[in-house]
């Protein structure tokens, strides 16, 4: 991360001579010292309560765009943990993107990085992803609606929502909170299914492998008569079982908004 300050210090008229006015490596010192104000001085002959008012700035708008991407990992940790990891992530992770709004991504890269380390929330990566999955639901650009008819039967092509996303943990991170004590992750992963409703609200359905691997199936659209013969040979279950339980979770699904019917045009008439 690096500030591009306009004027560090009073520049002549005249830069022909650039080991005079070594700009570029004020700026250099400026930096450091942004990201690590106790270790790294900053450039000479700038007043330090002017730097301490940049690395306030600095420091108070990358916590509070974590803080407010990362809520449910934020009510479980102190305070004292969460500046000193801020701090960390500031002073030692190197960024890949210019843009602000990438903050969040590049903050999770880092706990990636680090996470071999992390003893004292051993699930903070992924509740960090679940995080930020429920903040991109909900900006997520909308989309035209593929949605042109109730779903009534097994005939009618069915096709997942575009702001649906399919998630995996170790973790019940939709269970954790500042009572959660686990040191270990349960025997079975936790299934879930993430999706923006029809409401504009972020909602998140506990699953299981199998309706995860139906709506991921539902990515291009099908048939339900079709998806059930995939199914069927997939599990190795019977068709005739399956298309008792897919129907019931289909419309429950399409009413919610996880998948969509799309409205199929009839055939032109000939005549």
């Amino acid at each position: 991360m690096q500030l591009d300050p306009m004027s560090l210090k009073r520049v002549s008229n005249s830069p022909s001579n650039p080991s005079r006015h070594p700009f570029q490596a004020d700026q250099n010192a400026f930096s450091a010292h942004i990201r690590d104000p106790e270790n790294k001085p900053g450039p000479q002959g700038i007043e330090p309560r002017r730097l301490a008012i940049y690395e306030r700035l600095f420091y108070d708008n990358v916590e509070a765009f974590c803080s407010k991407t990362f809520r449910a990992f934020r009510e479980v940790v102190d305070e004292t943990y969460w500046h000193a990891l801020i701090r960390e992530f500031i002073r030692s992770h190197e960024c890949k993107t210019p843009f602000f709004r990438e903050i969040p991504n590049e903050f999770l890269h880092f706990l990636v990085s680090r996470n071999a380390q992390e003893q004292r929330y051993p699930y903070i990566v992924e509740l960090c992803h679940f995080d930020l999955v429920r903040v991109e639901l909900y900006f997520a650009p909308d989309t035209e609606s593929e949605d042109g008819a109730e779903l009534n039967d097994l005939e009618q092509l069915v096709v997942a929502s575009p702001v649906v996303r399919l998630l995996s943990y170790q973790w019940p991170v939709h269970r954790i909170d500042l009572q959660f004590s686990a040191t270990t992750p349960p025997e079975q992963p936790t299934w879930l299914i993430g999706f923006r409703n029809r409401a504009d609200r972020v909602e998140f359905l506990v699953s299981n492998p199998r309706t995860v691997r139906m709506i991921e199936l539902l990515k291009e659209a099908r048939r339900g008569r079709q998806l059930i013969e995939e199914l069927a040979r997939e599990f190795n279950v019977k068709e005739e079982l399956l298309r008792e339980q897919t129907l019931p979770a289909l419309k429950a699904f399409a009413k919610a908004g996880v998948v969509c019917v799309p409205a199929e045009s009839s055939p032109a008439d000939p005549y």
